[in-house]
């Protein structure tokens, strides 16, 4: 079980949990408020999904930066520590988004009601209650104490990154070309880690809000989460096991992949009913970082192939580092750093 061994790697974890814990709670809140707030007959609407969807997602971004803090610091990983700033900077400018969408949902389904003017009507919700005034206040604190803990976890990655870069490089062995194949693997698995959070949410709100349950593209659009699993589970084996007709199946669905998320841009960006749609704003954000990572996770997939049959198996199948008491002293870092500058 990995425990942090450094000031930093506490202080990183701690901040990171602290982070999901408080934005977790918080939220809880603004939902069950907005539970108790709406009648049954307000799901007759997609605009009654908005509320939902956008705190489960956003509970769900800092629980996942979370566990990928705890991973990093485990595998000793730079590059997710660096991915987990940028999903930070993503969550920040996501929590923006859902506080202005929140505020236009409370106003509409506050006036808003279901059945015949002319025989009796129900209301959306119940008229007593101020729900904005009441989660107004909790949206500005949670998203205040995220751009904290994102900036907090940015300056302690800038410390961190000096101590793994060593321990990387004990890792493999002192050789440099071995470490840009590690290394390699290393950005695919940060890839795949951070694209299938937003890929995941995409689907979840185009799914809901836009397709809003006609089928059959509904439940085609679903079977896009079990297909990404699918996908991730066999870029991930066979370019560890360098299986290369595996890896190379995998790359073609990640194709696929892209090829799909390039569509639905294009349908959120034209003129037909799918693009009047509620939270547009984030399905672009959502469907447009899963495909610049998906894009990058694809080239890097390739580069790993070539990097098959080149010795570097052996290290992606060790399950233990070789890991001292003194391995993060200033002089090992330093000593590595020269040693890089000078190759």
């Amino acid at each position: 079980m990995f425990r942090p061994k450094t000031i930093n790697e506490s202080g990183f974890l701690g901040t990171a949990a602290a982070q999901a814990v408080c934005t977790t709670v918080l939220d809880l809140y603004v939902l069950l408020e907005y539970f108790a707030w709406i009648n049954p007959v307000v799901y007759q609407v997609p605009r009654s999904y908005v509320v939902p969807l956008n705190v489960g997602l956003f509970m769900l971004g800092n629980i996942y930066q979370a566990a990928l803090a705890f991973d990093a610091l485990r595998m000793k990983n730079n590059l997710q520590l660096y991915s987990i700033c940028v999903l930070n900077i993503s969550l920040f400018v996501f929590s923006v988004m859902r506080y202005f969408q929140i505020k236009d949902t409370a106003a509409e389904l506050q006036l808003g009601q279901a059945g015949d003017p002319a025989v009796s009507t129900t209301p959306f919700t119940n008229r007593s209650i101020d729900y904005w005034g009441k989660v107004q206040g909790v949206l500005l604190g949670s998203s205040a104490f995220l751009g904290v803990c994102s900036l907090t976890s940015c300056v302690l990655v800038f410390f961190l990154q000096r101590e793994f870069r060593w321990a990387i490089y004990r890792h493999i062995s002192g050789s440099l070309e071995m470490l840009r194949r590690y290394l390699a693997y290393q950005v695919l698995l940060v890839l795949l880690r951070i694209e299938v959070y937003f890929f995941v949410g995409f689907v979840i709100i185009y799914g809901l809000i836009d397709v809003h349950y006609v089928q059959p593209e509904f439940t085609l659009t679903m079977a896009l989460i079990p297909a990404l699993v699918i996908q991730i589970a066999m870029t991930i084996i066979f370019t560890k096991s360098e299986n290369i007709l595996g890896a190379v199946g995998a790359i073609v669905l990640r194709l696929g992949e892209m090829a799909y998320l390039v569509s639905r841009i294009l349908v959120l960006n034209g003129n037909s009913p799918l693009a009047q749609t509620l939270l547009k704003d984030e399905m672009l954000l959502f469907t447009s970082v899963a495909l610049a990572l998906g894009t990058l996770a694809c080239l890097n997939a390739m580069l790993c192939v070539f990097n098959f049959n080149k010795g570097l198996k052996p290290l992606l199948h060790l399950s233990s580092w070789k890991q001292t008491p003194h391995e993060f002293q200033r002089v090992n870092v330093r000593r590595f750093s020269e040693r890089i500058e000078l190759d």
